[in-house]
């Protein structure tokens, strides 16, 4: 798709244009600091007030609940002083790029929080981008699930587009949105970051989190919507798995993207169709190789399921004479290269050597083995474990990361620099606006698509592949 905005978005039904691609991503501190916060006891607090001067733009949406910085991405929260925050990229052009600025994100998230905890008098601060599962001891539970919200989006005009006005109950008998739906479920193989949960090791950080029957805004844990077209353009899936593998996030964005234009072109494998995919996702969580049922009564791997609906994608998209970007058939020969190494992994074997210098829960798996664990005794029984567990998407002293960089893979290059804003999207001129109206005292709101003045001139930015910059009054003829 051209920078101009050329290729109108209504191609994405009868073509396979480039997409823009975001992420957004909550963080936690340490419960001391949250526990600070809530007494009380420290003056009113505002995003701006810690964040590092040179990673700092302006406000957002609000003063004190949202922050644009450098990168072109949004820091916010819901109040000043409510937390979780969260991180959102600015659009991105491709998939890497995606994963340069999620890596960006977290650390403008440490150095933010780090803020945040000396205004609070602590020193230390460790942030949690994963979960914890529901423990107990004796029948009573002592430590209660918590986990933390990950999105992705995607460029994507289908006929959710339409959809998108309509309530819950449309989509929930819609065939294919149940079938993407489906596919989010079987992911769970690829993109897992992986838990220690009570009584197994999952794979999943959320098997029970999303409902992929339900497409409804419940935000209750269980209930929540697997995906939304939040606009007309802008497909939303909610996943929950933050990976800390570059490899393996630049793979999965891609991939998605790769299977979305089934949906676009209305041509998904529909004998597919899961019986239940919640109950598919828990199935897999304990054994990646799990055979799952099918509407028709079929059993098939879930593996299996998911080249079948890959090898789809590239007959309906490359034999079909349509240009897809390079980063889906990058993805196509990953998957195959994927199914072949997890053919080799057994988590009850304890041998995932195949995938853990790539995917997150293999090397969380193979993290906790060092500490002498195997699969029979990887569970929340041990607590020495969980501790090595929750404090796993540390950015501080991550033995993951150490580890990938050892096997080629490097996930946060410790020289990794503050990546520039992409230079493809609307985030570009977006932050250029921003930058001029804020030097001039005259900015009111910045959302994704609108730079407001306090003259209340608006400039627009529909095309999340556009560079164009619209006329500013009083900085541009």
């Amino acid at each position: 798709m051209k920078s101009s905005g050329e290729a109108k978005l209504k191609n994405f039904c009868d073509g396979a244009p480039s997409r823009a691609f975001g992420n957004s991503t909550e963080f936690l501190t340490l419960e001391s600091v949250e526990s600070v916060l809530a007494t009380h006891t420290v003056p009113p607090l505002y995003i701006e007030d810690y964040i590092d001067t040179e990673l700092y733009v302006s406000h957002g949406r609000s003063s004190g609940t949202s922050a644009i910085v450098s990168t072109g991405g949004e820091i916010y929260g819901q109040s000043p002083s409510q937390y979780p925050l969260k991180y959102a990229t600015p659009e991105c052009s491709s998939p890497a790029e995606l994963t340069t600025h999620m890596r960006a994100g977290e650390i403008i998230m440490n150095t933010a929080l780090a803020g945040l905890a000396r205004h609070v008098g602590k020193s230390d601060v460790v942030f949690r981008r994963s979960g914890n599962p529901d423990v107990y001891r004796n029948g009573r539970r002592v430590i209660s699930e918590h986990s933390l919200g990950y999105r992705e989006s995607y460029t994507s005009v289908n006929l959710f587009s339409e959809l998108r006005d309509n309530k819950s109950s449309i989509l929930e008998i819609n065939p294919e949105a149940k079938f993407f739906a489906d596919f989010l479920a079987l992911r769970k193989i690829i993109d897992g970051a992986g838990m220690v949960a009570d009584g197994h090791y999952s794979i999943a950080q959320k098997p029970g989190a999303i409902n992929y029957r339900k497409f409804g805004e419940q935000t209750t844990h269980g209930n929540k919507q697997p995906f939304a077209q939040k606009e007309p353009s802008r497909l939303m899936v909610n996943s929950g798995e933050a990976s800390k593998s570059d490899w393996q996030t630049t793979f999965v964005v891609s991939l998605t993207s790769l299977v979305l234009r089934l949906l676009e072109h209305s041509t998904y494998p529909g004998h597919l169709r899961l019986a239940d995919p919640n109950r598919a996702v828990r199935d897999l969580s304990k054994d990646p190789h799990s055979l799952v049922r099918l509407e028709s009564g079929v059993q098939m791997r879930g593996i299996d399921m998911l080249n079948e609906i890959v090898d789809v994608a590239i007959e309906e998209t490359v034999l079909a004479g349509q240009d897809i970007p390079i980063y889906e058939e990058q993805a196509a020969y990953a998957f195959t290269q994927f199914r072949n190494d997890l053919d080799t992994v057994s988590l009850a074997d304890n041998d995932v050597t195949a995938l853990a210098d790539r995917i997150d829960w293999a090397a969380r798996f193979r993290d906790l083995q060092e500490l002498g664990a195997t699969s029979q005794t990887i569970t929340s029984a041990d607590t020495k474990q969980m501790n090595r567990d929750l404090r796993w998407s540390s950015i501080k002293n991550d033995p993951a990361r150490q580890y990938y960089h050892e096997m080629g893979h490097a996930v946060l290059a410790r020289n990794l620099q503050i990546p520039r804003v992409p230079q493809g999207t609307r985030a570009k001129p977006r932050l250029e606006i921003t930058r001029r109206l804020q030097a001039a005292n005259e900015l009111s709101v910045v959302v994704w698509d609108t730079v407001m003045s306090t003259q209340r001139v608006k400039y627009e930015l529909p095309n999340p592949l556009s560079t164009d910059i619209p006329t500013m009054r009083g900085f541009y003829k």
